[in-house]
């Protein structure tokens, strides 16, 4: 597949890319139905082919990518961890753009991994937006999870509480 003139390997990914009736197959594999393979190395290696071999898509990459280093669940007391927080935290800004059809994931995948960080002032604007946008209860108790954590509890328990439908 990889040998060969660039623009035959580019063309013969674009046909790997479509079903035969035109739908996208081997991204859409890559970023949701092999989750589990278990070798995550196999998966990261298609999905840094696909970055560089399907452009259009590099955002819905991104976002995958920065999804399966979350899974691997670094530790952010390590310099390591720390390290491959950081990495997972570029690709979704990378992924968070106009036009990714997953682009609230890379969001809220953002902010889960500033959280994790401990950096909750740069997390509260997109838990703050991801409630505007989704009024969902896992965004709520995010944001007030920021709140408590930057010394605003009562603010924090008030969210918490709206995100159970309480007024």
């Amino acid at each position: 597949l990889l040998e060969g003139d660039p623009e035959a390997v580019r063309a013969r990914f674009d046909e790997l890319l479509l079903r035969y009736d035109g739908t996208p197959a081997l991204l859409d594999d890559l970023l949701s139905r092999y989750a589990g393979v278990v070798r995550l190395e196999v998966k990261e290696a298609g999905l840094r082919a696909a970055e560089v071999l399907a452009p259009a898509r590099a955002p819905e990459v991104c976002t995958g990518l920065a999804e399966l280093i979350r899974r691997r669940r670094p530790d952010p007391r390590t310099a390591a961890g720390k390290a491959e927080l950081g990495r997972a935290l570029r690709y979704y800004e990378r992924g968070d753009v106009q036009g990714n059809p997953v682009r609230s994931a890379a969001r809220n995948g953002r902010g889960h991994v500033l959280l994790q960080l401990g950096r909750y002032e740069d997390a509260l604007p997109i838990w703050t937006r991801a409630v505007r946008e989704s009024d969902q209860v896992h965004e709520w108790s995010m944001l007030a999870g920021c709140q408590e954590r930057l010394g605003r509890a009562g603010a924090g328990l008030s969210l918490m509480f709206r995100s159970f439908g309480f007024k």
